[in-house]
């Protein structure tokens, strides 16, 4: 197998990287801090909930949910982080940007 040079294994990290970023785009997906504030989203999460990434970066999810489930949602995240324990998904209803 042939050496790879420096230069050439960068640019195939940064290949990997953009591929990585093109496919975590095709998915909504966000991260939220410690206290649930966006961190980052998705162009697939912005573009379905009809909100613009900076609109959504900084606030809650909760601040784009019917406020019952909000609540609801939130009792029920605080009780999985605190515990630590391991979950793979929940159900939740958001309100897009035009109301529905």
């Amino acid at each position: 197998m042939p050496a790879i040079n420096a230069d050439s294994y960068m640019n195939l990290i940064i290949r990997q990287q953009d591929r990585i970023k093109e496919l975590i785009d095709l998915i909504p997906l966000w991260e939220v801090d410690d206290k649930f504030v966006f961190v980052s989203v998705s162009s697939k999460t912005s573009d379905m909930m009809g909100y613009g990434m900076d609109e959504l970066i900084g606030r809650t999810p909760f601040d784009f949910m019917p406020q019952n489930g909000a609540k609801k949602l939130k009792k029920h995240l605080i009780t999985i982080f605190s515990d630590r324990k391991a979950f793979s998904s929940f159900e939740a209803v958001f309100l897009k940007k035009n109301g529905q």
